[in-house]
């Protein structure tokens, strides 16, 4: 594949395809084959420095960019999201780069829900401890989302039951707390 152009997302469906692509694109090239394309190594030297930590080997990494098989799971090796997110720095990209199509609009969806429901004041309160750039996670809105519509189930559509005076005030809690039986 060459520098000349940014792939079809049919391309590059693969943590490996993708890994691969970037390591051929993302670094100036006099056009020899080698030129410019970092190593395994200096890939895996640079995430643990950025992490000040252990976060990834070189031979993970090298499962990783040819998509070796996990001969327990059947299924190509996995990246932790330290990994992810160190080799996504590496690379001056986002880390969605490597989520599947399905994964970022799963994230999409789950964040709109939650807003909704923030909008139409089902959650009043709610603290995010240690949240990254990507804020909470597309499982744990789900989990909230799911929480809400349970309790919305459970109370009925006039809002009472277990709620309160104030529905607010059943919602509103610490570190994503929602539902009827949050702190308040």
């Amino acid at each position: 594949m060459s520098g000349a152009g940014i792939p079809g997302e049919e391309q590059l469906q693969t943590l490996a395809q993708k890994i691969t692509w970037l390591l051929h694109n993302a670094f100036p090239s006099d056009g020899s084959p080698a030129d410019g394309v970092p190593s395994d190594r200096q890939v895996v030297r640079a995430v643990n420095e950025r992490a000040g930590r252990h976060v990834i080997g070189h031979t993970t990494f090298w499962k990783l960019r040819t998509g070796k098989i996990n001969p327990e799971t059947g299924t190509a090796c996995t990246a932790s999201e330290d990994m992810l997110e160190g080799i996504a720095a590496f690379f001056d990209v986002d880390p969605r780069f490597f989520k599947s199509r399905n994964e970022v609009v799963g994230q999409v969806v789950e964040s709109l829900r939650f807003l909704r429901s923030v909008h139409n004041g089902d959650i009043t309160g709610i603290a995010g401890r240690g949240l990254g750039e990507e804020g909470l996670s597309h499982e744990l809105m789900a989990f909230m989302n799911d929480v809400l519509a349970e309790s919305r189930q459970h109370d009925g559509p006039s809002g009472a039951g277990s709620r309160g005076a104030h529905a607010g005030e059943t919602h509103r809690g610490g570190a994503g707390e929602v539902g009827p039986d949050a702190p308040g």
